[in-house]
C-alpha cells in the first residue's frame, strides 16, 4: 500500500507542481522496488540490516534526482 500512495504522491506532485517536482518521489520509488526485488531475491526477504541499507541509498536517491533536476 504504501508503495501505491507514494506512487499517487508523485503522480499528484508531477500535475500540480510540474515534472521537477515529481523527480524526488518517482527516484524513490525505483530505489524501492529495486531493494524488494533484490532483498526478495538474495535475502528472502527485507531484514534490519538491509532496512538500514535502503534508507542510505534512498537518501542517496533523492539528493540525486534533486541535483539532476537544478541541473537540466
Amino acid at each position: 500500500w504504501c508503495a501505491l500512495w507514494f506512487a499517487a504522491l508523485a503522480a499528484a506532485l508531477g500535475m500540480l507542481l510540474g515534472a521537477r517536482c515529481a523527480a524526488v518521489p518517482a527516484a524513490e520509488l525505483l530505489v524501492f522496488a529495486w531493494y524488494y526485488a533484490k532483498t526478495k531475491r538474495a535475502f528472502g526477504g527485507i531484514t534490519g540490516d538491509t532496512a538500514g541499507a535502503f534508507v542510505q541509498l534512498a537518501e542517496l536517491a533523492a539528493l540525486a534526482a534533486q541535483v539532476v533536476t537544478l541541473m537540466v
